[in-house]
């Protein structure tokens, strides 16, 4: 089993075992759509509905999923999403 290492200092995941969710603002992506949770981390998203997500650019959303060991998104960490919703305020920041 390999290993995944992100861009933040000191954080090690096994590829494919690490559940994630929390709450964030939808932001523009490469290949995919991405979201900037609120502690300042950023992931692609992918299992949700894309086209969707890209007109929802800047969307408050919550977000739960596992981060998978590979992806063509191209940009750090990827979460395949089990859950996302759009939070009721709209727009975040």
């Amino acid at each position: 089993m390999g290993w995944i290492a992100s861009a933040l200092p000191a954080v090690l995941l096994v590829a494919g075992v690490g559940m994630i969710s929390g709450d964030g603002v939808l932001i523009e992506g490469v290949e995919c759509p991405r979201v900037r949770l609120s502690d300042g981390r950023v992931f692609s998203l992918v299992g949700g509905d894309a086209r969707t997500m890209r007109s929802s650019i800047g969307r408050a959303v919550r977000v739960s999923g596992e981060i998978v060991p590979v992806s063509t998104c191209m940009q750090g960490l990827t979460i395949r999403l089990e859950t996302l919703d759009y939070l009721k305020d709209g727009n975040a920041g």
